[in-house]
């Protein structure tokens, strides 16, 4: 059910002030919002058009069953996302929360419960938690990327250019379709560690390493198989 901003707000506010059973007093609840009582007796009448809350006239307010569910959900979103900007973000806590109020309001179940994992993650993990609150505090302030960030230079070569005794991972196998499935065939897999054992003297046949046994293949094939020093 959506009920639009103002409306989730005057049944988090039922819900925070009177809690799951209690009643609230209509003038608690303008004070609250900062709205004049009047304002708060028409959102009442649009809350019991939908069935979330009773007001009876001249008395207290009540959630129903109904609206106490609804308003449970507005309020975990909202510290959910409190948790978020105040404990990862590191935003300040008046700001956090005058925030997650804005927000809890477009966030979808699918995220929160996403964002909630996170933070579950985050607080299990210690050396997330140290980067949050180290590395990324730094960079908030100087712009600085931390050394387990930095990119790793990627080196990509054929095959045929391997010498004897380099490794490397095989990342693609771009031969003519009829040899490429024989290679494929033969175990030259992306993902696959190969090592050059020997090379003819003029450079064919090559003899690799892969997956413990030994395979020989002409220039022309090696020369297609890319793949990634090591």
């Amino acid at each position: 059910m959506s009920l639009g901003m103002a409306l989730e707000d005057y049944i988090e506010t039922i819900y925070l002030l009177g809690g799951e059973k209690g009643a609230v007093r209509l003038t608690d609840i303008a004070r609250r919002l900062n709205v004049r009582k009047s304002t708060v007796v028409d959102a009442l009448k649009r809350l019991q058009e939908q069935g979330l809350a009773i007001h009876e006239r001249y008395g207290d307010v009540m959630l129903t069953q109904k609206g106490v569910e609804l308003a449970s959900r507005v309020y975990e979103r909202h510290i959910t996302l409190y948790r978020f900007l105040s404990d990862v973000l590191g935003v300040d806590d008046v700001t956090a929360s005058r925030e997650a109020c804005d927000l809890e309001h477009f966030v979808s179940s699918n995220t929160t419960s996403r964002l909630k994992k996170f933070l579950e993650f985050f607080n299990q993990c210690e050396k997330l938690k140290d980067l949050i609150n180290t590395e990324f505090k730094e960079f908030l302030v100087y712009g600085r990327i931390p050394s387990i960030c930095e990119k790793k230079e990627v080196k990509m070569i054929t095959l045929k250019e391997l010498k004897t005794g380099e490794e490397g991972v095989i990342k693609k196998v771009g031969c003519d379709a009829s040899i490429r499935a024989r290679l494929l065939a033969m175990g030259l897999v992306p993902g696959e560690r190969v090592k050059v054992a020997k090379i003819a003297p003029m450079g064919d046949p090559m003899d690799i390493i892969i997956k413990g046994y030994h395979l020989s293949l002409r220039k022309d094939e090696a020369k297609c198989i890319e793949v990634e020093l090591e």
